[in-house]
């Protein structure tokens, strides 16, 4: 194989299309693809419907007589009966694709089906490795995100450290992260580099298109205020839209000189917000146009999550014209320019949320002033080129010839 080129891209993912991670992870490949490369993904629901060279990778038998054997299997044996088919299928998904490098990105949704980090050892045993961090679950005890105090208590026992231990990862294993924020957190608690790679989003896709029509569409008066928060599961504690609820509430309360709408993409949206007049239930994002005109027709993206590392969402809208409030955790203060292209609030609570949307209701110019200027940014720091180079250099990095496998 020839250094700085390659075949064959292996992309390793809990799910083929759900969630900000794998949607990550499908513009990483398509970005591969373009530039020349053969892509093909395994996913624990992955099928014909994603991409011919998408590979199912899941232990739990398919509806039928198998799963009715399993349901009456103990809960260890189960477990160790789904890891078991698992680890064939990965060896034999290595074996008939045999790829140059293998991608892994989030894994955690992969425990139901039977998946263990003996899936990155195998990857590593086979040849180099990157994984993507989309979250702090590498870092600590099974959650998703924590404080960050818990930390060094937390991360002795953490999967990455234990992928560390891995005698092939100090020079076949390569980590990257969409923040700085979290390549910090990478550092800190296991000694290993971790690069930034922000995720490219489309600018030409996501861009400020049908706002009018989309506005009539969704029966929105020329002088309402329209605001939006999306989420794949709105119900999720982490999202924090029990919190906008509050304050959706209280803000309701106060006397308006326009009339507030709340637009909600995701599930669980009538089980938040059930019978209010004033919210729109847009149901589940399925394709990157709907989601585009949503954010265009709104006047500000609300994103209220507890932590988080570096959303999509807050990228989409700001490339859609559409400035965003959210609060100053994690790595949100490195998704936007606080002031100028939306609003970072140090204090996370209801009462912040209030005051700040109280303040923007009552002079709605303020976001119309934004609009251009957060468009701007996106278009300033969407750089397909850098992409480019970021994976020239981590292909260089590796000695391509001490692997065998290549």
């Amino acid at each position: 194989m020839v250094q700085n080129k390659l075949n064959k891209v292996l992309f390793l993912q809990d799910h083929a299309s759900t969630g900000g991670a794998a949607i990550a992870a499908a513009r990483y490949a398509n970005a591969l693809a373009r530039m020349g490369h053969g892509v093909c993904v395994a996913a624990g629901d992955a099928g014909p419907e994603h991409s011919p060279r998408a590979f199912r990778l899941s232990g739990k038998p398919l509806r039928g007589p198998a799963r009715a054997v399993e349901y009456f299997m103990p809960g260890p044996t189960r477990i160790r009966f789904r890891r078991a088919r698992v680890a064939r299928q990965w060896r034999h998904i290595l074996a008939s694709v045999r790829p140059d490098l293998v991608w892994a990105h989030n894994l955690h949704g992969g425990k139901k089906w039977g998946w263990h980090l003996n899936l990155l050892a195998a990857a590593l045993d086979h040849g180099p490795l990157v994984w993507t961090l989309h979250d702090m679950w590498a870092l600590g005890d099974g959650r998703p995100y924590f404080e960050e105090s818990l930390l060094p208590q937390i991360a002795t026992e953490s999967p990455l450290s234990g992928l560390l231990a891995n005698r092939r990862a100090q020079s076949r294993l390569r980590l990257t992260s969409p923040s700085h924020w979290l390549c910090r957190l990478v550092a800190e608690s296991t000694q290993f580099s971790c690069q930034k790679w922000e995720c490219v989003i489309d600018p030409s896709q996501f861009s400020p298109i049908r706002r009018e029509e989309m506005r009539r569409q969704l029966g929105l008066r020329p002088g309402d205020l329209f605001f939006i928060a999306v989420a794949e599961n709105l119900e999720d504690p982490r999202k924090g839209m029990s919190l906008l609820l509050e304050a959706w509430r209280r803000l309701k309360e106060h006397p308006h000189g326009v009339l507030l709408r709340l637009g909600l993409v995701g599930r669980g949206a009538g089980r938040l917000f059930d019978e209010d007049s004033q919210v729109l239930s847009l149901g589940e994002a399925k394709e990157p146009s709907d989601v585009a005109a949503w954010f265009s027709a709104a006047d500000l993206y609300l994103h209220p999550a507890a932590q988080d590392n570096f959303p999509l969402t807050v990228q989409e809208a700001q490339a859609c014209g559409t400035p965003v409030l959210a609060f100053d955790r994690g790595g949100l203060p490195e998704t936007l320019e606080d002031q100028h292209t939306g609003w970072l609030l140090s204090e996370r609570s209801a009462s912040a949320l209030v005051k700040k949307l109280f303040e923007l209701s009552a002079d709605p110019s303020i976001l119309a002033r934004m609009r251009e200027s957060t468009r701007k940014r996106i278009l300033l720091r969407q750089n397909s080129q850098k992409f480019s180079e970021d994976w020239a250099a981590l292909l260089a990095s590796y000695a391509w010839g001490t692997f065998s496998c290549l």
